[in-house]
């Protein structure tokens, strides 16, 4: 489950998993994987948004998505899930720029780890 601090449209991150870029490797991070769906977080009911004044709502928003990894995390491997650069993750928003304000999320595999007995 991924928080944002304001309001993103659901239903462009549906259409579009790759507004999300999963990134997998070490310090270079340069094998990118495909996210397998995105969806509203189970506990958020989206709310319409409505462009006009008593128009019709025409997108769903939501503060919370679930996003699904194309794959079991390997053990010991390191991911960053960051959003695209260029996304449009609302309408009143412009292209996502990124930057140094925008820490990815790092993901790791389970540690290799042993029980000495």
């Amino acid at each position: 489950l991924i928080s944002f601090n304001f309001p993103v449209v659901v239903d462009r991150f549906v259409q579009d998993p790759s507004m999300f870029e999963l990134t997998e490797g070490g310090m270079m991070f340069t094998h990118t994987l495909p996210i397998a769906s995105i969806a509203p977080c189970p506990q958020e009911v989206p709310k319409p948004l409505h462009l006009d004044l008593g128009g019709p709502a025409v997108v769903n928003q939501s503060r919370c998505l679930s996003v699904r990894l194309p794959k079991t995390l390997e053990t010991g491997a390191d991911y960053r899930l960051q959003l695209r650069k260029g996304a449009r993750y609302h309408p009143f928003a412009g292209p996502y720029a990124g930057g140094d304000s925008s820490e990815p999320i790092k993901l790791t595999g389970l540690r290799p780890f042993q029980f000495k007995f």
